[in-house]
């Protein structure tokens, strides 16, 4: 009876044990940044760790914090391509554009068809202000992968930015042909219709910024402005 008893009170604590365990682990698992940190606590050099907790810290805006770890990530994996852009992102957000085109390069080095790298590089290069460069970075993008809204977008705005219209024109047209429904999209191809002189287009894309996102205050001011520019009056506005 007494070694039952045992048994019994050993298999209680013994289930206890492994129930608390569980139940820290589900905890941990329950939040990733605790996840993470916890990963980088037990295994101190494998690099994903770092780089996930850098991720974290980044969507919590913590950027100082998230460079370091991107570093400490890469001290461990130098080609490590995920913490490259994910430093060169921060780069970016914290205005050092030279940084972050020097992670991008790398990325690209490593790996030349990379599009979302190509995309981030262009980003960088239109911030500079070196629009050709951004030009050639976008579409290598697009040429990675044909359907790269954001891609397509910023193209369509660097080439209206050198006055290349038309060109400007077919990447907005493609990027709705992507995705219609994009308020953004309809009011830059809207502008891009008024340098052309097209005011009955213009009218109905800036018309139908509106009605997708209604009190968008460009597509309310380009309406306003192209109005007045064809003469028309209130009446004619409803």
């Amino acid at each position: 009876m007494k070694t039952s008893l045992t048994a019994i009170y050993c298999w209680i604590i013994m289930t206890a044990t492994l129930f608390l365990a569980c139940y820290q682990r589900n905890m941990v698992w329950g939040d990733e940044l605790t996840l993470w940190e916890d990963v980088i606590k037990k295994s101190y050099n494998k690099a994903r760790g770092y780089n996930n907790v850098g991720v974290s810290y980044s969507l919590q805006g913590r950027i100082d914090e998230a460079t370091t770890m991107y570093k400490s990530a890469l001290r461990l994996r130098p080609d490590y391509l995920d913490a490259h852009s994910n430093l060169g992102n921060n780069y970016s957000r914290l205005g050092d554009i030279n940084a972050a085109i020097a992670e991008y390069k790398t990325v690209l080095r490593l790996k030349p068809d990379d599009a979302v790298a190509r995309y981030n590089m262009g980003n960088a290069y239109e911030r500079k202000g070196l629009l050709n460069e951004a030009i050639s970075e976008y579409r290598s993008a697009i040429k990675l992968k044909p359907d790269y809204l954001q891609a397509r977008s910023n193209l369509g705005n660097v080439y209206f930015v050198q006055g290349q219209i038309e060109n400007a024109i077919r990447e907005f047209r493609e990027s709705l042909r992507l995705i219609p429904d994009i308020a953004e999209t309809h009011n830059n191809l809207g502008v891009a219709y008024g340098a052309q002189g097209k005011i009955t287009e213009a009218i109905m894309e800036f018309q139908t910024a509106l009605k997708l996102k209604p009190g968008f205050e460009k597509a309310e001011i380009n309406l306003g402005m192209v109005y007045k520019k064809a003469g028309i009056n209130n009446d004619h506005k409803k």
